[in-house]
């Protein structure tokens, strides 16, 4: 499944975004212990974030049906 960031897919949005570099970059530049940390909650963040919408986009549609 894929995450959308406005109307474009998030890794072409991370992409045009200021001050995020590719991952490997971080991976080489950051100490092995926060890359780490880092990796784990981009992929956490990643999955909340598709729930996210969808909560987002079921309560929207249920206001408008009310209103």
């Amino acid at each position: 499944m894929r995450s959308f960031a406005g109307n474009q897919p998030l890794s072409e949005a991370s992409r045009d975004a200021p001050r995020q570099l590719p991952d490997d970059i971080y991976n080489a530049t950051l100490p092995r212990w926060r890359a780490v940390i880092r990796n784990h909650l981009l992929k956490a963040v990643a999955r909340e974030s598709i729930v996210i919408a969808r909560l987002q986009a079921s309560t929207c549609m249920g206001s408008i049906q009310l209103g």
